[in-house]
C-alpha cells in the first residue's frame, strides 16, 4: 500500500514538472533579474531548458524583436556584458543577427542551438518598454495611470482601485512598491479613451496584465473626473563609492538616476538612507566630491529626516535641487560642471552589528549591535551557536567558526541593546530575533561574543595585505587562477579580508607559486559582492591553469581622504580601517615624520606638508604617533589604539608628487602610476627611457633609477592611461612637467605600461662616477634626501649579499674596505643583516647619520656571471630582441656574425625558455640606447648550458653598425608535430604548450602504426615521433587503395594516364600564355621601376590596435534612462 502511495506521490511529482515544461514552447521568452518585469536577463526556452543569450553582436534590432515577442511595444535598450547578473546553465544562442521584422527571435538568424563561444559574464539583457506609465505630473514618481492596448494609451478608471492594485504597477515601473493612491483624478486629466475599469490585482501576481480588470468601463468613467492616479515610493541607491556601503545618494525618479543636493544634509538624513539601502548603520553624513562628480540633474533637496523614519520619501524634502545647488550651464568647451564643493549628499554606512576586540580582527570579539541611532552591547544570557551564526551572516555572509564560536566574554556590558535572544540561526540581522517569552533587560551582564570563519588569505607577499589569494571550501585551502582575475575581482577580496581598499591586483603567481590546488577559476566580480565565493566562477575545482597562474592582490588598510578632487598630488585626512571600520586618525602630536611614513607606505613618496583640511566626523580609532621616520608602515610607530568621540582635529598629509610603483619585488621597482585630477592612471612605454624613469626616480624621493621598463614589465594596469609620448631630458623635478602627448591623450593598451626600477642604494667608483651596470664601489644609502656612506662597523658578508641582491640579483664576490670621503664623513654603523633582506634599508642598524668610528667605508664587488647575465632589450614582449651580455659590470650587444641557431637555443634555455624560435641579425626596431658591443662572433655546437661557455672572439669588428646585432625569438611551446597522411590529430593548433597531449586517429579503413598519444616534454620537443597510418585488410575489405580501384571505381592505372593528359594540356596553354605576353608591348605603367614596392613586415605588437568594442549607442540609451551621470 505504501509503495502504492509512493509510486503515485512520485508520478504525480512528475506529471507536474512536465505540465509545466509543456507551458512552454521552443523560442519562448523571460526576462530574469531585471529591477521590473520589463527589463532583465534575456532567457530562452529549448527542448525542455532555459539558457541565455550570449552578446556578441546583440543590439538594439535584436532587442526590439525580444521586447515585441514579450508583449511591449518596443526595446528602449540592449545591454551586453551580464548587465543584470550572470546567468547560469546553457547558453542557447549565439551571434543573433534579427532583421527586425521578425515576430519571435527563433526566427533571427544566429550561429546554431547551443553553438557558442562565450561564458555567462557575456550574456544579453534588455530593456523594454513598457505598457504602463504615469501621466498628468511633472514628476515620473507619480500621476495618473494610462496602459497601452490595441496601439492607443489610455486611462484606467478608479472603481475598486485600492493599494495593492498601485503597489503592482509602481513595482513593475521599477519602483519599490506604492506609497499612495486615489479613487479621484488629482492630476491633470486624461483626454484620451478610458480602457479598463474594476481592476482586481492581487498580491500574488507578478504583471499587471495578469489582474482582473474590466475591459468596457461603464458611463461613470467616460468624463475622466475618475481616472485612478498613483504615487509609487522612489528608489534610492549609493554611487561612486568604493563599496556597496559608501557613496553619494541616487534616488530614481522613473526615467533617470539623480543626485541629492546636500543643502542641510546631515547625520539625521545618513541614518534614514542607510537604513533604507540595507539595514545599515550610519557612519558619516558626507557632502562635496568625495564620491566624484557628476553632470545629472539633482532631483531632491532641503531634505529634513528626523532619523526614524522607514524610507527617504517620508522625509520631508523638496524636488528639483538644481535651484539650491547652483550648477554653470554647458558650453561647447566645458561640459556642465559643479562648483560648489558643498553639493552632493552622500552617505557611509557599516552593518547594524560589529565584533569588537583588541586586535585588527573584524571576525571575532563582543558582539555589539546599533539601535536607535546608537552602539550598545548584547548579553550572553541564553547565547549560543544559533545566535552566533546569524552574526555571522550580517557581516557578509561568514560560516561560523567551528573553534570556540561563542563562549561568553569575562567582560561585562552595561545597560546592553540585546538581550535573552533567542535565534533560529535563520534571520537575516540580530535585531529579528525573538526575545526569551517573559525575560526582562538587566541593566549588567556578560557581553556576548561570537567567532567567524575565516575563508579567504594573503600568503607570499611583501606584508600581511599582500599576496596570492588562497580560499578555503570545507577544510580544503586553494589557491584561485588568474584567469579573467581584474581589478573587480581584487576589490572583493579587499573587502572580504576586512572592509580594506584594493591597491592593485596581480597575475602570473607573482607572488609565489600557489602552494595548494587551484579551486576557483574564471571569477567574474561585479565588485560589490560581499564575498568572493558569491561572484560568479567556474564549478569548485574546475580548472585549466599551470603553476605560474595564481591570483594575488595588494590591498591597504590606510587612505587619504579629501573632497578636492581637482588635486595633483594626493592629500587629505587620513583614516584607517579597523575592525573592518573605517574611522579618523587623531591629529595629536602628527608631525612630518609620522607623515614622511604614511606618504612612503601608500604611495613611495614623502611628505610635502602636514597639511590642513576640513575635519572628519565619526569616531577616531588611533592618536599619538610617534614615528621616527624610516617606517615602512604607520603601524611599526608607537600610537594609541583607542575609540576616540571628541577628536578636535584630523592627521592630515600632502605627500609629494602624485606618482607610484605598483607591482613590483620591492617598494622601489614596478609599473609607474601617476596621480592627476583625483585619479590614478598608467603611462604608454612610447618613447619611454632611461631619462624617464631618472626623474620618477627622484620624484619619488631623490632614489637613483636602476632602469626604465616597457611592456607592463610588472603586470597590466586598469582605469585609465594619462601619459603618453613622455620625453625627458632626466632633470625635472616631476614627470608631469616633462613633455608629453597631452593628459589621456594615447594610441596605448594597458599591455604597453610603463615600469621602473629605482634604487636607495648605489655603488660609487673611486672616480666618483655611479652607474646601473657598475658592479664594484662604494656602497651609498640614501638617507634623509641625502647620500650616505655605510660604516665599517658591522660591515660584513651577510650585508654585502643584501646589496647584490637588490642591485643586481647576483652573488656577493668581495667584501671590502674604502677609505673615507672626509673625516666628517656622516653614515650608518653597526649594520645587522641576516643575508636574506630584499632591501638594504631592512637591515636594522644600531645609529645612523653619525660620524663612522674609524676611516674606512663599506665597498662591496658582486659577482659578474651569473645564470643572468644576458637579456633581451628592444622586442615587443619579453620573448624576443637583442641578446645583451654582461661583461665586466656593463651590459653590450652581440654582433650578428656567425650566429645562428645553435646560438640562439643556448641562449634561449638560459632565458629560461625551453628552445629557440626564430635567430635574426639586425633587430628592428633598432636599439633605442646604444651600447658597446662585446662580442664579434659566438660560436655554440649548441649543446653549451650558457653563452659564455661557447666559443667567441671580443670586440665590435668587423661588425660596422647596429643593424647587425644578434637576436633571437624564444619559445615554450611544441609545434605541430608534422604531417599525417590518411589520418588526423586532436586537438589541432598551431603550437602546443609544455605538457599539452594530442591524440591521433585514422581515416576510415586505416590503422594506426605507432603511438596514440604524444606529449610536449619540458624542452620544446614531442616524446615521440608522429605514427602512420597504414590500410587495414580488416576494415577496407581486404584490398589495398593503391592496387585497387580507387574509390570513385577507376582504376589506378586509368587515373596515372588522365593525370598524364592533364598534365599536357597545362603545358601546352602556359606556352601559348608566354608567346603572346612576350609579343605585347610594353606597358608604360608597368615598365616604371618597383622599387617602391617593398616588402614590409608586419606591425609590431606594440603599434597594433586592439578591437575595442564600441558602446555609444547603449551610453546613450542609458542617458535617456538617467543611468549615465
Amino acid at each position: 500500500m505504501e509503495l502504492r502511495h509512493c509510486c503515485v506521490a512520485v508520478a504525480t511529482a512528475l506529471l507536474s514538472v512536465i505540465s509545466l515544461t509543456l507551458s512552454f514552447e521552443n523560442g519562448d521568452l523571460r526576462l530574469q533579474d531585471g529591477h521590473n518585469a520589463a527589463e532583465g536577463r534575456v532567457e530562452v526556452f529549448h527542448e525542455g531548458t532555459w539558457g541565455t543569450i550570449c552578446d556578441d553582436g546583440f543590439d538594439i534590432t535584436d532587442a526590439n524583436v525580444i521586447c515585441r515577442q514579450l508583449g511591449y511595444s518596443s526595446a528602449n535598450a540592449s545591454h551586453c556584458c551580464a548587465h543584470f547578473t550572470h546567468g547560469t546553465g546553457d547558453i542557447h544562442i549565439d551571434d543573433l543577427a534579427c532583421s527586425g521584422l521578425e515576430s519571435r527571435i527563433s526566427e533571427c538568424p544566429n550561429r546554431g542551438w547551443g553553438e557558442h563561444n562565450c561564458a555567462h559574464t557575456e550574456d544579453a539583457s534588455v530593456t523594454c518598454n513598457g505598457n504602463i506609465r504615469l501621466q498628468g505630473s511633472d514628476s515620473t514618481v507619480q500621476g495618473r495611470v494610462e496602459v497601452f492596448s490595441n496601439s492607443n494609451w489610455g486611462s484606467v478608471c478608479s472603481t475598486g482601485w485600492d493599494l495593492i492594485d498601485g503597489d503592482l504597477v509602481c513595482k513593475q515601473l521599477g519602483f519599490p512598491g506604492a506609497n499612495a493612491t486615489t479613487t479621484t483624478a488629482t492630476f491633470t486629466p486624461g483626454t484620451g479613451p478610458v480602457l479598463i475599469s474594476e481592476v482586481g490585482c492581487t498580491p500574488e501576481d507578478k504583471v499587471f496584465k495578469n489582474c482582473t480588470m474590466n475591459k468596457t468601463p461603464g458611463p461613470e468613467c467616460a468624463n475622466h473626473t475618475n481616472d485612478a492616479t498613483l504615487v509609487c515610493k522612489r528608489p534610492i541607491k549609493l554611487m561612486g563609492g568604493k563599496s556597496p556601503s559608501e557613496g553619494y545618494v541616487a534616488v530614481y525618479d522613473g526615467l533617470k538616476w539623480g543626485p541629492i543636493c546636500a543643502k542641510n544634509w546631515g547625520i539625521e538624513d545618513a541614518r534614514v538612507v542607510c537604513k533604507q539601502v540595507g539595514d545599515l548603520a550610519a557612519v558619516e553624513a558626507t557632502t562635496g566630491m568625495r564620491f566624484g562628480q557628476v553632470t545629472a540633474s539633482y532631483l531632491m533637496s532641503n531634505v529634513g529626516c528626523a532619523g526614524t523614519e522607514g524610507t527617504l520619501d517620508e522625509c520631508p524634502s523638496t524636488n528639483n535641487g538644481d535651484n539650491d545647488c547652483f550648477r554653470f550651464a554647458p558650453t561647447e568647451t566645458e561640459p556642465m560642471r559643479l562648483n560648489d564643493t558643498n553639493d552632493l549628499a552622500g552617505v557611509r554606512c557599516a552593518p547594524a552589528v560589529r565584533l569588537v576586540s583588541n586586535d585588527y580582527s573584524f571576525l571575532q570579539g563582543k558582539v555589539e549591535v546599533f539601535k536607535n541611532g546608537q552602539w550598545g552591547g548584547v548579553c550572553a544570557d541564553q547565547w549560543g551557536p544559533e545566535d552566533a551564526r546569524v552574526v555571522c551572516r550580517q557581516l557578509g555572509e561568514y560560516p561560523l567558526s567551528n573553534d570556540s564560536c561563542c563562549d561568553p566574554s569575562t567582560d561585562s556590558v552595561q545597560d546592553p541593546l540585546l538581550s535573552n535572544l533567542m535565534c533560529t540561526g535563520n534571520e537575516e540581522r540580530l535585531q529579528d530575533c525573538p526575545v526569551a517569552p517573559g525575560s526582562q533587560p538587566p541593566t549588567r551582564c556578560n557581553a556576548a561574543t561570537a567567532r567567524c570563519q575565516v575563508t579567504i588569505r594573503l600568503t607570499g607577499g611583501r606584508h600581511s595585505l599582500e599576496g596570492n589569494v588562497e580560499i578555503s571550501k570545507g577544510t580544503e585551502w586553494g589557491n584561485i587562477c588568474d584567469d579573467n582575475w581584474g581589478i573587480e575581482d581584487a576589490q572583493v577580496v579587499c573587502r572580504q579580508l576586512g572592509n580594506y581598499e584594493v591597491v592593485s591586483h596581480y597575475s602570473g603567481s607573482q607572488h609565489a607559486p600557489p602552494r595548494y590546488p587551484y579551486l576557483l577559476d574564471d571569477v567574474a566580480c561585479n565588485g560589490d559582492e560581499a564575498r568572493v565565493e558569491d561572484c560568479y566562477h567556474s564549478d569548485w575545482g574546475t580548472h585549466n591553469c599551470g603553476t605560474s597562474e595564481a591570483a594575488g592582490v595588494s590591498c591597504r588598510n590606510f587612505r587619504l581622504v579629501s573632497d578636492d578632487r581637482n588635486s595633483t598630488m594626493p592629500k587629505g585626512r587620513v583614516e584607517v580601517v579597523h575592525n573592518g571600520r573605517w574611522g579618523r586618525v587623531c591629529g595629536e602630536n602628527w608631525d612630518k615624520s609620522d607623515a614622511n611614513v604614511l606618504c612612503r607606505q601608500l604611495y613611495n613618496s614623502s611628505a610635502d606638508a602636514v597639511g590642513s583640511f576640513e575635519p572628519g566626523t565619526g569616531v577616531a580609532f588611533m592618536t599619538n604617533f610617534t614615528c621616527r621616520g624610516n617606517e615602512t608602515s604607520l603601524l611599526q610607530c608607537s600610537y594609541e589604539k583607542r575609540e576616540i568621540t571628541d577628536c578636535q582635529s584630523d592627521a592630515n598629509v600632502i605627500c609629494k608628487g602624485g606618482i607610484r610603483l605598483v607591482g613590483g619585488r620591492t617598494p622601489l621597482e614596478g609599473r609607474v602610476e601617476i596621480f592627476h585630477d583625483g585619479q590614478w592612471g598608467t603611462v604608454c612605454d612610447d618613447g619611454w627611457d632611461f631619462n624617464d624613469a631618472k626623474v620618477v626616480c627622484n620624484q619619488l624621493g631623490g632614489y637613483a633609477a636602476f632602469a626604465a621598463k616597457c611592456c607592463q614589465a610588472y603586470g597590466p594596469g586598469t582605469g585609465l592611461i594619462l601619459m603618453d609620448g613622455v620625453n625627458c631630458i632626466g632633470t625635472e623635478s616631476t614627470l608631469e612637467s616633462c613633455p608629453h602627448e597631452g593628459w589621456q591623450s594615447h594610441n596605448c593598451q594597458h599591455y604597453e605600461d610603463a615600469s621602473a626600477i629605482c634604487s636607495d642604494i648605489k655603488l660609487t667608483a673611486p672616480n666618483g662616477t655611479t652607474s646601473t651596470s657598475t658592479l664594484e664601489g662604494r656602497v651609498e644609502i640614501l638617507l634623509d634626501g641625502e647620500w650616505k656612506s655605510i660604516c665599517a662597523k658591522g660591515w660584513d658578508s651577510n650585508a654585502a649579499q643584501v646589496v647584490c641582491t637588490q642591485l643586481f640579483q647576483t652573488d656577493v664576490k668581495n667584501v671590502t674596505l674604502v677609505p673615507a670621503k672626509s673625516s666628517q664623513d656622516t653614515g650608518v654603523t653597526d649594520l645587522r643583516c641576516l643575508g636574506t633582506e630584499k632591501m638594504l634599508s631592512e637591515c636594522p642598524s644600531i645609529t645612523s647619520q653619525v660620524l663612522c668610528p674609524n676611516k674606512y667605508r663599506a665597498s662591496v664587488q658582486c659577482k659578474d656571471y651569473t645564470d643572468k647575465d644576458i637579456r633581451l632589450v628592444g622586442g615587443t614582449v619579453m620573448s624576443e630582441g637583442a641578446i645583451e651580455t654582461l661583461v665586466d659590470g656593463e651590459w653590450g650587444l652581440i654582433c650578428g656574425n656567425d650566429w645562428g641557431m645553435e646560438e640562439g637555443q643556448v641562449a634561449c634555455r638560459q632565458l629560461g625558455y625551453c628552445s629557440a624560435f626564430s635567430v635574426e641579425r639586425g633587430w628592428t626596431p633598432k636599439i633605442e640606447e646604444r651600447k658597446l658591443m662585446h662580442w664579434h662572433s659566438m660560436n655554440c655546437t649548441g649543446k653549451e648550458e650558457r653563452l659564455r661557455d661557447c666559443s667567441k672572439s671580443g670586440g665590435s669588428f668587423p661588425c660596422t653598425g647596429y643593424n647587425f646585432e644578434a637576436a633571437v625569438t624564444c619559445k615554450n611551446w611544441c609545434d605541430q608535430p608534422g604531417y599525417l597522411m590518411h589520418g588526423t590529430w586532436s586537438p589541432r593548433r598551431q603550437r602546443y604548450g609544455l605538457n599539452s597531449k594530442i591524440s591521433f586517429s585514422c581515416d576510415e579503413g586505416y590503422e594506426l602504426q605507432g603511438v596514440q598519444f604524444m606529449e610536449c616534454l619540458e624542452v620544446c620537443e614531442w616524446n615521440a615521433g608522429i605514427p602512420t597510418c597504414k590500410w587495414s585488410h580488416a576494415g577496407g575489405g581486404g584490398t589495398s587503395p593503391i592496387t585497387s580501384k580507387s574509390a570513385s571505381g577507376i582504376h589506378p592505372a586509368g587515373i596515372f594516364f588522365i593525370g598524364l593528359l592533364v598534365g599536357l594540356v597545362v603545358v601546352v596553354i602556359s606556352y601559348g600564355l608566354i608567346k603572346y605576353i612576350k609579343r605585347r608591348p610594353a606597358s608604360p605603367s608597368n615598365s616604371s621601376s618597383r622599387a617602391g614596392n617593398i616588402f614590409r613586415p608586419r606591425k609590431q605588437l606594440d603599434e597594433m590596435e586592439e578591437p575595442v568594442l564600441s558602446f555609444q549607442s547603449m551610453n546613450m540609451d542609458n542617458e535617456e534612462n538617467g543611468e549615465a551621470m
